[in-house]
């Protein structure tokens, strides 16, 4: 499996794409069809993309519309959606990168131990989860996250 785009709520789209295009090492540019307010952050080889789309457009299903979205009147500050990614800078330049802006951020051992690994949780504007891996956890990631080893961390 390999994902295209993704998108997040963001209450500054643009300034989360400026952000997450530092921590990426990423280009910025436009996103017309999440509305004019709307920004997406390109990965460095050019092909993935990570869309920032104003907080509260919600798409919604119409056989009529390609992509329909609605304004929600209050839209929740919090997701349970969340997005892990695997990056070429080191941990502490995201982390540097997100305290200038003012965003939480914190290392988290996901599986202790060592067969785990750890990762970087980023939470955009302190409402949407990022869970950066960087290029010392990468592999210890690719390691630890398989089906087998999966089954073996948790019992499952």
């Amino acid at each position: 499996m390999k994902f295209q785009h993704l998108s997040i709520p963001a209450d500054d789209p643009k300034k989360a794409a400026e952000t997450l295009g530092r921590m990426v090492g990423g280009e910025i540019t436009r996103f017309p069809p999440g509305g004019p307010d709307a920004w997406m952050v390109w990965s460095p080889d050019g092909f993935a993309q990570l869309q920032c789309c104003p907080r509260g457009d919600v798409l919604v299903p119409d056989p009529n519309e390609v992509i329909l979205s609605v304004r929600e009147e209050a839209p929740v500050p919090h997701s349970e959606v969340h997005i892990g990614i695997m990056v070429d800078k080191p941990q502490e330049e995201i982390l540097a990168i997100a305290k200038e802006v003012g965003w939480p951020a914190y290392p988290s051992v996901r599986i202790p131990g060592e067969d785990g690994f750890s990762l970087l949780e980023v939470w955009v504007e302190g409402k949407f989860l990022l869970e950066f891996v960087d290029p010392v956890e990468t592999p210890r990631l690719m390691k630890a996250v398989t089906v087998e080893g999966w089954k073996a961390a948790f019992n499952c």
